[in-house]
């Protein structure tokens, strides 16, 4: 499944309520698991959020449904929504992707997951890199901060 596909999905709860929308994920930066859906509840005006962990969704189709009902999301309420190893999903979408020696590869464009870890990031690449390099997996990867940092070194093609 693609994080951009899942961003605004509805939530429903145990008893089939509507509860909101999927506004972000978080990701565990070591292990590239993703540890909480962040849920907003409410208008633009008086949005709340709330973290859902993934423990407690029982299934992710069209919508999301979660094994937990309102009242028991609303004893769960999150206001600290970020920690030092996790990042928010969306902050990665765009991030600039550098290979070993610093040279830009590209920038991400999604995030594929399966069971709550992440299998793939897409990178969307400028035409001097190779066109094989779009995909990169989390051995591929030395650090993420500011930027991505690749473990490889790439070449550009000579026109």
């Amino acid at each position: 499944m693609k994080i951009n596909d899942i961003i605004g999905r509805k939530i429903i709860d145990k008893n089939a309520n509507d509860i909101g929308k999927i506004s972000e994920l978080l990701l565990n930066t070591e292990t590239f698991e993703i540890t909480s859906f962040i849920a907003s509840i409410g208008n633009p005006l008086s949005k709340k959020y709330y973290s859902i962990k993934t423990a407690d969704i029982n299934a992710l189709g069209d919508y999301i449904q979660l094994k937990i009902d309102k009242n028991d999301l609303e004893e769960s309420k999150d206001t600290k929504i970020n920690t030092p190893d996790e990042c928010k999903v969306n902050e990665l979408i765009g991030k600039t992707v550098l290979d070993k020696s610093g040279v830009t590869i590209g920038k991400i464009s999604d995030i594929e997951f399966e069971e709550y870890n992440i299998t793939t990031l897409q990178i969307s690449t400028s035409s001097i890199i190779k066109k094989e390099l779009d995909t990169i997996t989390k051995e591929d990867i030395s650090g993420i901060g500011d930027y991505i940092i690749l473990k490889k070194t790439f070449k550009s093609v000579e026109e």
